[in-house]
């Protein structure tokens, strides 16, 4: 997570600068058509895009993975999947903590999301797993019911 941290940071301030620089060249040419200041520009842009829309998605998609690296070390640890299957689905149980629901800084903390998704099948919530710092529980069941052998 440092790392991406430190990548995210890294394309925001670059992207500052690149964009810095290309708006100072247009104000220091004068008259002088400067190809060079789109470019700059055109540099920050792609670099801002990557730092808060594409970077996050990933790091988000990173904590979703460690999760389930975190669910297959403690069935390898205790030698028992379906206990561990067994532990999330009573912690899956009542997974909406009421005191948790208007802070989203506070979800990573948790072992499934605390905020209530929308499961109907609605547009957004299609797309809701993108932003997800928890995979589903059922989803976590079944790969760990797949270590142990059961098919689903």
């Amino acid at each position: 997570m440092l790392i991406m941290v430190v990548c995210i940071s890294f394309a925001t301030i670059a992207a500052e600068i690149l964009l810095r620089i290309g708006l100072s060249r247009g104000r220091s040419s004068g008259g002088k058509k400067g190809g060079g200041q789109l470019l700059f520009i055109a540099l920050a842009l792609a670099l801002y895009l990557y730092g808060y829309l594409v970077a996050p998605l990933i790091k988000l998609a990173v904590s979703r993975t460690r999760e389930f690296q975190a669910d297959a070390t403690a069935a390898l640890l205790t030698r028992n999947p379906e206990g561990i299957a067994n532990a999330l689905r009573k912690i899956s149980g009542n997974s909406v903590v009421q005191t948790l629901k208007s802070r989203e800084t506070m979800a990573a903390m948790c072992i499934e999301t605390p905020l209530a998704l929308d499961k109907r099948g609605s547009f957004f919530s299609k797309f809701s797993g993108l932003f997800a710092t928890h995979p589903p529980i059922e989803e976590r069941i079944k790969a760990l019911m797949a270590m142990d052998g059961h098919r689903s």
